[in-house]
């Protein structure tokens, strides 16, 4: 068996030593899991036994998954999205009440069984926002390429540069100089927050030594932009391009 059963039981050990469980009241526990979610944050449920019957048992995420994946952009509002949610909380028997709670009922004999299904079904949910987020992402890259082929903009996709860190860092775009313009480096901001601009401008900043030319980073305005992530941009030297108004840098780029 190739110790085979040796692994499995480290595997469980290390499930153990990495959950920790806190009291809340008399009949509700809070249990963080070693399992991750789409902001590497531990998972964490909740537990809440019956007043009168012990036996009956309610595992819970409190409502904290669905709230966090809305507030950072992922909403359950279409008939798709809806119908996707769904299948995942069937898939592992999961429901979800008004104040979208995700839930499952238990007995002690059912406990381990449900709170693994639990934990399946919330980490199924936060893969939907990773899908979600590549896919848009995704649809934006291919817009900007369609657009720089429509007004012959000559370019190179995903290109990586390695930065004076020795980390590697990829340009979605290059535009090569001619004897008209320099070579030209592009980003894309899918969603132009502070936390995603930081890592943007130090994939800039960090390969300045092997870049030629000019910078430029491509914002999806679909949303409002704060005016301060322009600012920023500029302090770096580099021309942002909100996205409704890339025609005014169409001669700039085909150049």
């Amino acid at each position: 068996m190739h110790g085979i059963d040796n692994l499995v039981n480290k595997y469980i050990d290390f499930i153990k030593e990495n959950m920790s469980i806190d009291k809340i009241d008399d009949t509700s526990y809070e249990i963080e899991t070693p399992f991750l979610d789409w902001r590497n944050d531990f998972i964490t449920i909740y537990v809440v036994f019956d007043k009168q019957d012990k036996n009956n048992i309610v595992l819970t995420d409190n409502g904290y998954t669905l709230s966090d994946l809305e507030l950072s952009g992922l909403e359950f509002n279409t008939k798709k999205r809806k119908q996707e949610l769904q299948t995942v909380l069937n898939g592992f028997g999961v429901q979800m009440d008004k104040d979208k709670r995700l839930f499952v009922n238990a007995t002690a004999e059912s406990f381990a069984h449900k709170k693994h299904n639990l934990i399946q079904a919330l980490l199924g949910v936060n893969d939907m926002f990773v899908l979600a987020q590549n896919k848009v992402m995704n649809l934006f890259y291919e817009d900007v390429g369609y657009y720089f082929d429509e007004n012959d903009i000559r370019y190179t996709p995903n290109v990586i540069l390695e930065g004076k860190s020795h980390f590697n860092h990829k340009f979605e775009y290059i535009i090569p100089k001619s004897k008209y313009a320099p070579e030209r480096t592009i980003k894309l901001l899918n969603r132009p927050k502070a936390e995603n601009l930081k890592a943007t401008l130090f994939a800039f900043e960090d390969t300045g030594d092997k870049r030629r030319g000019k910078g430029y980073i491509i914002l999806n305005d679909e949303e409002s932009i704060k005016t301060d992530l322009i600012e920023a941009i500029n302090e770096y030297k580099i021309t942002p391009i909100l996205w409704s108004q890339k025609n005014n840098y169409k001669e700039e780029l085909a150049a």
